[in-house]
């Protein structure tokens, strides 16, 4: 059978489904019959008209990692996960992305595998189930008792800040365990809400104004380890920050073969100061379900190590095939030679690379740069994404242009200098396993 639009167009927003006030979506379908089965019972030929009617979830695949604490937004310090006061390490993160699991029946789960900041022996898997969903965007009022504003107060938007906690999703009821291991198999840590809502949005978290969610914890012991010294746990506190990249990481991108007409190997390129930056360690790349995306890292000069930033660029208004205004204009960027392409029968297919149309970060310098800052914004085509998009292989990367602006000069050494009618560039190659 096909499948194609009749009636009104494919319509998605709160009470779209038809069925309730929940988000969600619906259209008419005009249902045509192309091929009998080859066995069993024949289907009709005129087959009528069909429906969809569903209520999507922001976020139903996202992942959890520790939230880095901002000190310029938040009252918090600390980038840990979990804070379990009382338990040997108190600081916690997780050992790989966290699944956090927001589901249609007004439920979410966060599960995964906690290692204590002193060793890997002090490990826990956690489990957290959250009920009573209450959404305000959605016409629900707030919880009574929330939200938990651990941000500096300016931040939130009644006190003339970006962060509007009626945007935020609050379930009144949290229940989980930590259950040990190793050294800690047999230990048992009943877990259950204190306090606020457990609370998810953007600066939900506490530490930062990224997409985030938080809460805090009565604990109760259970059972001790079967075998080690005892555990004590007063209380616990989590953070989070939630994505749907937490296991993509980015590398510099490397000429690929038969790639001649461009430089490579590098991450960023900023003619003036240094053409050859890459990564120091890893770079995440997270991607979240409002469409943004963030990704923080520290790239420095192989030959010059002393050269370095710490870095930070923020990318907003995701365009993906299908979606109104695909692709963007002047996207995309192709500088592969022209038979990587489909188009000229290669493999490479910019049909179905993914697309930022805004985004902007920022460069601190550190060791020789120490005391120098760089600021920058697009330039030219749309920040692209997929396999190829890097510019310089056929593998899965991203790319785009960058409008540089000097904030300030290294506090010792020379000047930066940008190279006249010149710009940036970011060419990365993205990786899953990140973290």
């Amino acid at each position: 059978m096909s499948l194609s639009r009749f009636g009104e167009a494919f319509q998605i927003g709160p009470g779209a489904s038809g069925k309730n006030h929940d988000f969600g979506a619906a259209a008419w379908l005009e249902v045509t019959l192309d091929a009998q089965p080859t066995t069993g019972i024949a289907l009709p030929g005129q087959l009528g008209r069909g429906d969809i009617n569903i209520t999507l979830m922001s976020g139903c695949d996202d992942c959890a990692v520790g939230a880095p604490a901002d000190p310029e937004v938040s009252n918090l310090s600390g980038n840990a996960a979990f804070y379990l006061a009382g338990l040997e390490g108190t600081w916690f993160d997780f050992e790989d992305a966290a699944d956090f699991i927001e589901r249609g029946d007004g439920t979410a789960l966060l599960a995964g595998t906690l290692v204590g900041r002193e060793g890997s022996d002090n490990r826990w898997e956690v489990e957290l189930e959250f009920r009573d969903r209450f959404d305000p965007i959605l016409g629900d009022p707030i919880p009574a008792d929330s939200p938990k504003r651990d941000l500096i107060a300016d931040r939130f938007m009644d006190a003339g800040g970006p962060v509007d906690f009626g945007r935020w999703r609050y379930y009144a009821e949290t229940n989980g365990e930590l259950r040990g291991l190793g050294q800690h198999e047999g230990a048992v840590v009943r877990l259950w809400r204190m306090g606020p809502s457990f609370q998810v949005g953007h600066g939900a978290s506490g530490r930062n104004e990224n997409y985030g969610a938080s809460g805090w914890l009565h604990t109760e012991v259970l059972s001790q380890p079967t075998q080690g010294p005892s555990i004590n746990v007063s209380s616990g506190d989590f953070n989070v920050d939630l994505g749907r990249g937490c296991n993509l990481c980015a590398e510099p991108a490397m000429l690929g073969d038969g790639v001649i007409d461009t430089e490579g190997d590098f991450a960023f390129f900023l003619p003036g100061i240094g053409t050859d930056f890459i990564f120091d360690g890893t770079a995440p790349f997270d991607e979240f379900p409002d469409g943004t995306a963030r990704m923080t890292g520290e790239i420095y000069r192989p030959d010059f190590p002393g050269q370095r930033f710490q870095f930070e660029v923020n990318f907003e208004s995701h365009k993906a095939p299908g979606m109104f205004g695909y692709p963007p204009p002047y996207s995309p960027k192709l500088q592969l030679p022209t038979d990587f392409y489909t188009e000229n029968g290669g493999d490479v297919d910019h049909s179905d690379w993914t697309y930022y149309e805004a985004f902007e970060g920022h460069l601190i310098g550190l060791g020789d740069f120490a005391g120098g800052e760089l600021r920058f914004t697009r330039l030219g085509e749309a920040f692209q994404i997929g396999m190829g998009a890097s510019g310089k292989s056929a593998e899965f990367g991203a790319s785009g242009w960058l409008d540089l602006q000097i904030i300030s000069h290294p506090d010792q050494g020379d000047e930066f200098t940008l190279a006249e009618n010149s710009h940036g560039d970011i060419n990365i190659t993205l990786r899953d396993g990140c973290r």
